[in-house]
């Protein structure tokens, strides 16, 4: 079937393993602290022992078929399909890749902190006489000295935006690397900074994506730091595993599968069917053409800017070309829900 038409699964562009790896990781994910109740899904009810259940069966299709073609009739044959939201709106995300130093010199200054402790952080708020934002932590260095400097990078626009990601991999010299996880915020509010420069005309209308925000912070130093501070909201690392980041479910996420939601919608460990457009760019950053995606992904990951039935971030991978590819998403699409718990289909 088409999409439009109820239970509507098409084929799938990506490659099987990544599917069955997704979906294996979720199913244990559930499988290990078992979610309760039933969530309200597009109108219908899900309950969550089924949500294993379907990661299972994907899981086991995924590796048994070689034609992802083939996964997708099978899937729409036995499962439940329908619409989370009327559309959705897909953006993308990505791990960030920082070079980090483990103690500071005159190129690497910028901290990245651990969670302070509820006492710590009291103690800052009283002497402040308010929660401390981002200008009081990174402009006027509300937690110097409390040792909560996980590391420091060079680069405070990329700090930034590893705090709009969540996570991240440090490098260090002689290239190893440390993945720092989220930990927790100060508990402000998120606000765009690329809003923020479009309502002041810095950046026009279609071109407020995060590679020209960083051509823009880039090229006007002594501008930067107040807009960055315009997002008072500030995100706390721990220090992760090694085998890749970890989303809000706690499963490993995986590049092109793995999606953040928001979980009022459609709850974590959900498998679902989504199709849109990716952005293509040329050589100077703008967009030349763009390709669809129809693939079945995971709701594994959550964020603060994550909201509403149709909000979908997809999970790009690793590194610069997965940041430059996740920065140009701001597409329309649509998402399913998938059932398959062996109920008989409505």
């Amino acid at each position: 079937g088409q999409a439009g038409e109820p239970g509507a699964l098409r084929s799938d562009d990506l490659d099987l393993a990544s599917l069955a790896l997704a979906a294996t990781r979720t199913a244990d994910a559930l499988e290990a602290r078992p979610p309760r109740g039933e969530a309200k899904v597009g109108g219908r009810s899900l309950p969550a022992a089924s949500l294993a259940k379907t990661a299972r069966r994907v899981a086991e299709l995924a590796r048994s078929e070689k034609d992802p073609a083939a996964v997708a009739r099978r899937l729409a044959a036995e499962c439940d399909a329908w619409p989370v939201a009327p559309a959705a709106k897909v953006t993308g995300y990505y791990e960030p890749v920082l070079a980090a130093r483990t103690a500071p010199d005159a190129r690497f200054r910028y901290a990245l902190y651990r969670a302070p402790s509820p006492e710590q952080m009291q103690a800052v708020a009283r002497r402040l006489g308010r929660v401390p934002t981002r200008a009081d932590i990174d402009g006027r260095h509300a937690l110097a000295g409390l040792g909560l400097e996980i590391a420091w990078t060079d680069d405070p626009v990329a700090r930034f935006f590893l705090h709009v990601q969540g996570s991240g991999r440090l490098v260090f010299p002689g290239g190893r690397s440390r993945r720092v996880g989220f930990a927790g915020t100060n508990g402000l509010a998120y606000r765009s900074v690329g809003s923020v420069m479009l309502a002041r005309g810095i950046l026009g209308k279609g071109n407020a994506s995060a590679p020209a925000m960083r051509a823009w912070l880039a090229a006007h130093p002594s501008r930067r730091d107040a807009l960055l501070f315009e997002n008072p909201r500030y995100v706390f690392f721990r220090e992760a595993g090694d085998e890749g980041p970890v989303g809000a479910l706690g499963a490993t996420l995986v590049a092109g599968r793995s999606i953040a939601v928001d979980e009022k919608f459609l709850p974590r460990g959900a498998v679902a069917w989504l199709r849109t457009s990716q952005p293509l760019a040329g050589s100077d950053g703008k967009v030349r053409a763009r390709r669809e995606i129809a693939r079945f992904v995971v709701a594994q990951d959550a964020g603060a800017a994550i909201q509403g039935a149709g909000r979908v971030d997809l999970f790009f991978g690793s590194g610069e070309d997965a940041g430059r590819a996740a920065g140009l998403m701001n597409e329309s699409g649509e998402l399913w829900v998938l059932r398959c718990d062996g109920k008989p289909k409505r």
